[in-house]
């Protein structure tokens, strides 16, 4: 517990008393659970601390945090790229068309490969309205 008390020295709240307890006395499943489902606010100079990083670090709660961070952004890297070069695809073969207008309904869409079947109808639609009417389905 030594290292704990190191910890609470340098950083003042409540937050890092609450985290502690998340990562000492909850199981690895609940943990999981909170962290999709709880957004805790966090003081901006929290990390600042070089101590408090390090241990922090060495932590596998930190590392299933960074590992679901960059799960996810990479995810979203995958739609915003499936998303635009759908879009340039219906600029190029339907030049005169609306394309913006169709963004917001392709990037209301959650599933990645629904938007990958859009994008191979983008490329085959035989014009920019039937693509569009695809979107319903």
């Amino acid at each position: 517990m030594p290292y704990y008390d190191e910890i609470f020295k340098h950083v003042t709240g409540e937050f890092p008393y609450a985290l502690a307890a998340l990562v000492l006395k909850t199981p690895e499943v609940e943990v999981g659970k909170r962290l999709a489902t709880e957004q805790p606010t966090v003081p901006p100079d929290f990390f600042q601390d070089p101590i408090l990083e390090e241990i922090m670090q060495e932590s596998p709660f930190y590392e299933h945090v960074i590992q679901r961070g960059m799960e996810r952004g990479m995810e979203r890297g995958a739609r915003d790229a499936t998303i635009e070069n759908m879009l340039v695809v219906l600029r190029a073969r339907f030049p005169t068309a609306d394309v913006n207008a169709v963004k917001p309904r392709l990037e209301a869409i959650a599933d990645l490969n629904r938007l990958k079947e859009l994008s191979l109808e983008a490329s085959i639609a035989e014009s920019f309205n039937a693509f569009r009417e695809g979107l319903d389905t």
